[in-house]
């Protein structure tokens, strides 16, 4: 946010030195954000190349854009204003980002507000002046139509770094700015560039008009299809699914939990080894859609999968890229757009994906996150969102006296005896990696007083056959999957909130969380395989099954 400023960083004996330094500013920023997706830009010629082409030379007076980015840089009234923006075809939602002094505005403020104003009153009054604008941006109207703000900013990933003398913040968390006036400043600086750069850019003006008149359409059809789904069913009105949701008996929802499960196999040992009054299932047949690969809303709400997921839940509908809780999707609530989604209607506090360990569970599992990031991305932000981690392995052996209940860093095993073992120690245990595996057989074999098994480097398969040679009575059964598990050895080591294991999912690095959903869900083919050839390497195969 402060191009040029280095900072040096100096410790220890001998001394070791690290300088942090961008001197590409927020034109660096911007690009590190956007890296791998399709710029709408056209290619900036310089106009020592360009001649007197006015569609690419660069605007008298006016700061040089890049090959992907408009960058104004000035100062009005003793304030200091530099805003960097671009536009890219496979982006389906704007991103702006404020700074204040160096400093993060996460809830925004006046000088996100002016930038926001700018835009649509600029391009808006290019349309207005030049009918076939719109015409080819798909309106079919005789009349050119205006486009609203959030059309306009589909796509658009804009910083903003202002420098306010006496800044004044708003809200509880003092994260969003308040100075009216600078909204004013920032939108009359906005103005006069983007008016200057759309002239002598008119294609760049016709791709974000067409990108916007596409997401008016897109946003058309999702209101016809959220129509039709509230007229045929009542889907977004219940909460209980037959035959689908098995729900839970407590209303509150910060008491109750839904296991995500894939398949009738897996929902039915979950529904027999649940607690019925706070845990709920939802079995999903097969894999979700990709929604990564989905530009127009509609296609969302004609998937059964997710609309029961949806439903379930309590998420609501879009509208225009914003979320409608059940009730205001049925017409009950005020307004008809952009209204945010209401945590209030959430059924569950805690969403548990439950997959199986292995790479078609894994697959599910990322679109699953893939959705709820894309669709209703505070789900994650606020901690609902955990990921279930079942065993991989069950040791059967004689009752051993002794034999520890946990593995490091694990909550306590759940661990049974048969026949009535009595104090002699259990005769099952369970483990969640390869190692946690080896480090149970090698108690077994202490106690068993066994020798040292001879084992080899770097071959995990090997080793645990090493360490069974010579054990008695010991057996180990790999699962494949969670129907292969009993209702109670699921219920034992997944979801018994006393002794399971779970992983909440954070999103430390939107920006960058975001970015890899779009290499690895997207529909660029050539740029996820340069990603899985590049980073090929450093894949453990075994991290698939955890």
């Amino acid at each position: 946010a402060d191009g040029g400023v280095g900072v040096g960083v100096g410790d220890g004996e001998p001394r070791r030195e690290d300088v942090f330094h961008h001197s590409g500013g927020l034109v660096e920023y911007l690009h590190k954000m956007c890296e791998g997706k399709t710029s709408l830009h056209p290619a900036a010629q310089t106009p020592a190349s360009s001649g007197k082409n006015k569609t690419t030379d660069t605007p008298p007076d006016t700061p040089s854009p890049t090959s992907d980015v408009l960058f104004l840089s000035g100062s009005r009234d003793g304030v200091g204003v530099e805003v960097a923006l671009g536009w890219y075809a496979d982006q389906y939602r704007e991103n702006l980002i404020g700074y204040v002094n160096g400093i993060k505005t996460k809830d925004g403020g006046t000088h996100i507000d002016g930038v926001k104003t700018s835009l649509t009153k600029v391009i808006n009054n290019f349309i207005k002046k030049n009918p076939q604008l719109a015409k080819r941006g798909g309106s079919t109207g005789g009349v050119a139509e205006t486009l609203g703000g959030d059309f306009i900013r589909e796509g658009l990933t804009c910083i903003v770094s202002v420098k306010v003398p006496n800044p004044e913040f708003e809200g509880q968390t003092k994260n969003r700015l308040g100075n009216p006036e600078i909204r004013t400043l920032v939108d009359a600086m906005m103005v006069e560039y983007l008016t200057t750069v759309f002239e002598w850019q008119p294609k760049l003006l016709q791709n974000i008009v067409e990108k916007a008149a596409s997401a008016k359409a897109a946003a058309e059809a999702a209101r016809a299809a959220r129509d039709l789904v509230r007229r045929k069913s009542t889907l977004l009105q219940t909460t209980v699914l037959p035959g689908k949701l098995a729900d839970c008996s407590n209303q509150s929802p910060e008491e109750s939990e839904i296991f995500i499960v894939e398949g009738d196999s897996a929902a039915g040992s979950a529904k027999q080894g649940r607690d019925r009054r706070t845990q709920a299932i939802l079995p999903l047949r097969g894999k979700i859609l990709n929604i990564a690969k989905v530009a127009m809303e509609n296609k969302i709400y004609q998937n059964k999968e997710l609309q029961a997921l949806i439903a379930a839940l309590g998420l609501g509908v879009m509208v225009n890229g914003q979320q409608q809780s059940p009730r205001q999707a049925s017409g009950d609530g005020e307004g008809d757009d952009d209204v945010q989604f209401d945590k209030s209607t959430l059924r569950y506090h805690r969403i548990i994906i439950m997959t199986d360990a292995d790479v078609d569970g894994a697959h599910i599992r990322l679109l699953l996150l893939t959705f709820f990031y894309r669709y209703q991305r505070s789900l994650i932000q606020d901690g609902f969102v955990y990921i279930a981690c079942p065993p991989l392995y069950k040791v059967n052996h004689p009752p051993l006296p002794g034999m520890a209940a946990a593995a490091a860093n694990r909550p306590p095993q759940p661990q049974k005896k048969k026949g009535g073992g009595g104090k002699k120690g259990p005769t099952e245990s369970y483990a969640w990696t390869q190692e946690e595996l080896i480090d149970v057989l090698e108690k077994i074999r202490r106690l068993q007083n066994r020798p040292a098994p001879v084992t080899t480097q770097g071959e995990g398969d090997d080793d645990v056959a090493a360490y069974l040679e010579g054990l008695s009575g010991v057996n180990v059964q790999r699962f494949k999957g969670l129907g292969e598990m009993m209702a109670l050895e699921l219920w034992d080591t997944t979801m018994n909130p006393d002794s399971r294991l779970l992983k909440k999912v954070t999103v430390d690095d939107a920006l960058q969380a975001d970015r890899l959903v779009g290499v690895l869900m997207g529909d660029n083919v050539v740029q996820r395989k340069d990603f899985i050839s590049q980073n090929a390497q450093q894949l453990a195969i075994e991290d698939l099954d955890y």
